[in-house]
């Protein structure tokens, strides 16, 4: 008896610790191995692009098109996401119509011809009540009307002689509270002027402090780091681009290689300084590791000067 605990307690521990083995390899897989991405843009008559991202052996893969119309799928194991997500949907759909078949029969089965009598008398005798009721308000207010109006006529000599004096009243009791407004308003707009000056300075204050500093300095150190590690290992295709203008295309060459500095060897840019053109095709490679972006998070998580410039800029605003 003891022999077969241990022997099961054995077999338990094997697959427990296979289990363990699977998971702590998955988990170096996604921080080890890289995300590879892929991008093909061609510029003609209207724009291309086409963005493959993988993981693992193509196991987990993302595509993006976009010609005229922008198209996604996912892929995981070679199996579309997207084609399990209407299976269900049908499945769904096919339950709830065979529910509402059910309740129809069952509603067909209850009803009778008796309830259905019943339920025309009580609505006319409800009809021959909201017309009885209906005809008495009309005869009310007939007779309203005809009392008002006798009274009107006999007010009308009155009001017209006195509706002069009233509106100049109503236009001199106006003016003491128009000033009233523009003396408010002109206080509010003071106040909102000199809240606006203290922010201002309080803001310089702000940027203009060491600590403020040291903290933009080091988000643009992690910012370099993230890109360099996400910046593409290759860049090929080619460039053709003229505005027209030979000034404007000159102008527009030399901040391209201010900013880029080249790119790459392998992309050409070919600017046209007498036409008007727009051309090109650029295909780019590159990866993604996992831990790298993970230790600068932490990085800029455990930052406590970070946190306490993030908490003073958000009281200042």
């Amino acid at each position: 008896m003891l022999h077969i605990i241990l022997l099961v307690l054995k077999i338990l521990g094997i697959i427990l610790l296979s289990i363990l083995g699977l998971v702590i390899l998955l988990i170096l897989a996604l921080l080890f191995v890289p995300v590879r991405y892929k991008v093909h843009l061609s510029v003609k008559e209207y724009g291309r692009i086409q963005c493959n991202v993988s993981w693992l052996l193509h196991i987990v893969s993302l595509k993006l098109n976009y010609d005229k119309k922008f198209i996604k799928s996912v892929r995981v194991f070679g199996i579309n996401i997207e084609f399990l997500k209407k299976l269900r949907k049908n499945k769904n759909s096919g339950r709830i119509k065979k529910s509402r078949e059910k309740i129809k029969k069952f509603k067909e089965k209850d009803s009778t011809g008796f309830d259905k009598r019943e339920n025309m008398i009580i609505t006319e005798n409800d009809d021959y009540q909201q017309n009885d009721f209906f005809n008495t308000q009309v005869q009310n207010t007939e007779s309203q009307f005809t009392s008002q109006s006798e009274e009107n006529d006999d007010e009308t000599g009155n009001k017209h002689t006195n509706s002069i004096f009233n509106k100049l009243k109503s236009k001199i009791s106006k003016i003491p509270v128009a000033i009233k407004k523009i003396i408010y308003q002109t206080k509010n707009i003071c106040g909102k002027i000199k809240s606006v000056h203290q922010k201002s300075g309080n803001v310089i204050g702000f940027l203009k402090h060491e600590d403020t500093k040291d903290a933009i300095k080091f988000v643009k150190e992690q910012l370099g780091i993230f890109l360099k590690d996400i910046k593409p290992r290759k860049i090929t295709g080619y460039l053709s681009f003229g505005t027209g203008d030979a000034a404007m295309t000159g102008e527009i060459l030399g901040a391209y290689y201010m900013i880029t500095k080249g790119i790459s060897k392998d992309f050409k840019v070919m600017p046209d300084f007498d036409h008007k053109v727009l051309d090109g095709n650029m295909k780019i490679k590159g990866r993604i590791f996992i831990y790298k972006l993970i230790i600068i998070g932490y990085k800029v998580y455990k930052n406590d000067n970070l946190k306490e410039r993030i908490d003073t800029g958000k009281s200042l605003v």
